[in-house]
């Protein structure tokens, strides 16, 4: 454990805050492929994963922390979750 934060070095933050409540009305750039669709950001480090995910929002993009059925897209880094992998894995096989 990092002593610093009381959490291990190896598990990641999770989003909160701002990031995660949808701004659709203030998109920077309506006409992209991530405006009003669900993003969930994985596999990166905390800043990394802060940085891309205040991005999308800005594309107007709804960023969640958990993939669920509505999720369009999954970002992913180097190191994901295996259930967010899976989850969206069935949502790709269910259509």
């Amino acid at each position: 454990m990092n002593p610093e934060n009381k959490r291990p070095t190896s598990y990641p933050m999770h989003l909160s805050g701002d990031v995660l409540k949808p701004d659709f009305e203030h998109a920077i750039y309506k006409e992209n492929p991530f405006y009003m669709k669900k993003v969930v950001v994985s596999g990166l480090s905390d800043s990394d994963k802060i940085g891309i995910s205040k991005e999308l929002k800005e594309l107007g993009a709804d960023i969640n922390g958990s993939v669920s059925s509505k999720t369009n897209f999954l970002i992913i880094g180097d190191t994901p979750g295996p259930t967010k992998l899976n989850k969206m894995q069935a949502n790709i096989e269910e259509g």
